[in-house]
């Protein structure tokens, strides 16, 4: 086993200082590759001639900023060349257009004899980081490159690297994926961050070099710190590269962008476009008066929750570019009232509030997507603002529900719920932050974008780009005797806010009428999907 680092980080620190880098004079050494040609380039750093080898996909527009990828070899027989070979990368940039970089450490461990590696010492560790400096800062003045879309990979002990690199560069590189390696020493109190930068782990369980209990240290030191980590468990997979994972490598990087809360858009008022997503379906509410019957319906009455509103069209109106979603404190008669009744919809004589829930069921459905919302809630006692989907078929929860916002109580809610072996109770997956947590003390007088990726096999949870939550959907069978999965078909939007109830809290001091504000809801699918019909609904029992 190699020697592990003894990290000095005042080290870096003085280092850093009196760095400075210069491009070797000689031409750089072009060969043909399976993406093109790449070519074979020097740079020297701190007086230390480093070399990598770099693919640009010939098919790459380079008119416009273009992703970057570092991928750090592993030792050993590995070198760039090996690793470009044997992990099908070259073929990953050709067919998604982001350039990429294989440098080489400074001396390979050739045939077993360990010389210099990745970060074996805390010299040789900030000499290869600061080749890293030097070799995108290099690339940023020959091509115009996302500074959003900064990827590190690697294997082995370029994995043990790329642990590293990410740690100490976290506010330049959008995410990790490491492929067969160990964290190392860098974690506990190294590996906090103030930027929680997303991590990807691949290990197979046969790995006779990094025993992979060593990636499930790994991955539960990145959890504890409050990194979003993608984890992948290869069964019967030993130390090499598993091509197999390309594709969800780049998958993975391409959702992780530095600054995600900032998407480009074509004008100011017009939606933003997602590379690869296609807008199906939005409402920017800038028609004056009730929201467009095209796109919604509401609910009426008392309807989950034990709730104290009164739901009625009227609450609900479009002004000012905005949806309005309006609580009020007034005495609203019960038309169904019955005094004997145990149902509490129908044994109160009347609401003391009233509010408006609106949704997309029979006329707008979706599955797969990107939903987005962009809205400022109201935060005092008592409110219980949402924003969420319900499958079209199976009831509540056998049809499945996410909560892409839900708020009460002084915390932020994303949640996904599927059915238990008892009818009519949930299996949940909640996630739960406390407004407190939030560094801006003035979180709730502004606007902020929740949104929800929801792929075949994933539905992850966002709020201003920062992931709340996921659910991995191989996980979230209903647990009946059908066993379906309510989130493999198709389902519809709901929005509303709810007042008081099993969990709104208490409304009775706070000053009425509450206000949820929202300025667009949107829908992107992929290109290749196909938006779904409006089928039959069943009515939920519960939200």
């Amino acid at each position: 086993m190699w020697r592990k680092i003894q990290w000095l980080g005042w080290a870096i620190v003085c280092l850093l200082a009196s760095t400075r880098f210069a491009a070797a004079a000689d031409a750089p050494a072009v060969y043909p590759g399976k993406a093109g040609t790449f070519v074979e380039e020097k740079i020297t750093v701190n007086g230390e001639e480093r070399v990598y080898r770099l693919e640009v996909p010939a098919s790459i527009d380079l008119s416009k900023p273009a992703p970057i990828v570092f991928a750090f070899h592993g030792m050993g027989v590995d070198n760039k060349d090996h690793y470009a070979a044997i992990s099908g990368l070259p073929e990953l940039a050709a067919a998604h257009q982001f350039i990429l970089v294989f440098p080489a450490a400074a001396a390979q461990a050739i045939q077993g004899q360990a010389v210099k590696a990745w970060a074996l010492t805390a010299d040789r560790a900030v000499g290869d980081i600061l080749f890293f400096d030097a070799l995108l800062a290099k690339l940023q003045t020959q091509y115009r490159i996302d500074p959003d879309a900064v990827y590190v990979t690697g294997m082995s002990n370029g994995a043990y690297f790329a642990h590293l690199l990410t740690r100490v560069r976290a506010a330049n590189i959008a995410a990790v994926a490491a492929h067969s390696g160990e964290l190392g020493l860098f974690d506990l109190g190294l590996i906090q961050s103030a930027r929680k930068f997303p991590v990807m782990i691949i290990h197979g369980d046969a790995d006779q070099v990094f025993p992979v209990e060593v990636a499930r240290r790994a991955r539960a030191v990145y959890e504890a710190a409050g990194h979003p980590v993608t984890y992948l468990e290869i069964p019967g997979w030993t130390h090499e590269w598993d091509k197999r994972v390309d594709e969800k490598i780049w998958d993975f990087f391409s959702k992780n962008r530095l600054h995600p809360a900032a998407p480009v858009a074509t004008a100011a008022d017009e939606p933003a476009e997602y590379p690869g997503y296609t807008l199906v379906w939005h409402d920017e509410f800038n028609q004056p008066g009730p929201p467009d019957p095209k796109n919604w319906t509401f609910e009426n009455g008392f309807v989950r929750n034990e709730e104290l509103q009164w739901y009625q069209p009227q609450n609900a109106w479009c002004e000012n570019g905005h949806l309005i979603v309006e609580a009020r404190r007034e005495q609203i008669p019960n038309p169904k009232y019955n005094a004997a009744s145990a149902d509490w919809k129908l044994n109160r004589a009347t609401a003391a509030y009233s509010s408006a829930s609106l949704n997309t069921r029979g006329l707008h459905t979706w599955q797969y997507g990107r939903f987005e919302m962009r809205a400022k809630i109201d935060t005092d006692s008592g409110m219980w603002p949402a924003f969420w989907t319900l499958g079209v078929a199976g009831g509540w929860p056998a049809g499945g529900e996410v909560d892409i916002m839900e708020f009460y109580k002084g915390t932020l809610l994303a949640n996904v719920a599927w059915g238990s072996p008892r009818p009519g109770n949930a299996v949940w997956n909640s996630s739960k932050k406390p407004l407190a947590e939030f560094p801006d003390p003035q979180w709730a007088d502004k606007f902020h974008v929740w949104r929800m990726d929801w792929e075949e096999n994933s539905i992850k949870l966002y709020v201003d780009g920062q992931l709340l939550n996921e659910q991995d959907l191989e996980k979230a069978y209903n647990e009946d005797a059908a066993h379906q999965n309510p989130f493999r078909q198709a389902h519809y939007l709901l929005v509303n806010l709810a007042i008081g109830g099993q969990q709104g809290g208490d409304p009775s001091a706070t000053k009425f009428p509450a206000r949820y504000e929202i300025d667009y809801v949107r829908v992107y699918q992929k290109t290749s999907v196909t938006p779904a019909a409006a089928p039959a609904t069943t009515t939920p029992t519960h939200p």
